[in-house]
């Protein structure tokens, strides 16, 4: 069996890598000077040799969740919405490659990775946004993620939340519940006993 590696890469060829891989996964171009921006920290997660997926923990006064989701005559108003007092810890570039996405020990891992690296590393106010709406759903599910914004972007709506890091692993423990809820509904639906059909009884004249 295969354990996944949670890593904080640095080096160009490392970012690179990061950086078109998660573009063909996401469809969102990331460029090279923001992931080696030195206020970033770029975590990749290694599965079976290869780069499987990650998420970039950034704290920029212009952060990138709300540059992409948002568009620009409605930026003022999000970022009024953040409390000035505070660091705000951005989680984005957040993605999983598709075939390993559907291993649920995988997919396991990214999530309790997420939160690890956040309360080591991150601030108590977090930002993160997504242009999925199976994403979205994923982030409202704990009731502890505020909706800031919603958007419609290039065809796709987009969606920007706030939180705060001393919820952030009973929501992705809550997001995990789903997960094996849906996994078990899924199994048993397949395995259900298939009951024979009643023949019709025709009682015509």
């Amino acid at each position: 069996m295969y354990f996944p590696q949670l890593k904080l890469i640095e080096n160009k060829e490392d970012l690179s890598i990061y950086s078109q891989t998660y573009e063909t996964c996401s469809g969102l171009p990331v460029p090279m000077d923001y992931l080696a921006n030195a206020d970033n920290q770029v975590f990749a997660i290694y599965c079976k040799g290869e780069m499987a997926g990650g998420f970039v923990l950034g704290q920029h006064v212009r952060t990138r969740t709300i540059e992409v989701f948002a568009q620009a005559a409605q930026r003022p108003l999000v970022y009024a919405q953040l409390d000035p007092q505070q660091v705000t810890t951005e989680i984005c570039c957040f993605w999983m490659a598709p075939y390993f996405r559907r291993q649920t020990f995988f997919n396991f891992f990214t999530w309790l990775g997420l939160a690890y690296a956040v309360a080591k590393y991150g601030s108590s106010q977090l930002l993160f946004g997504t242009c999925s709406q199976g994403l979205a759903r994923l982030y409202a599910l704990s009731g502890k993620a505020v909706l800031l914004h919603r958007d419609h972007i290039n065809g796709k709506s987009t969606y920007i939340f706030m939180g705060h890091s001393r919820f952030l692993f009973t929501s992705v423990l809550t997001i995990l519940k789903s997960k094996l809820v849906r996994i078990f509904w899924a199994h048993s639906m397949k395995n259900a006993p298939l009951y024979p059909l009643r023949a019709v009884t025709h009682t015509g004249r």
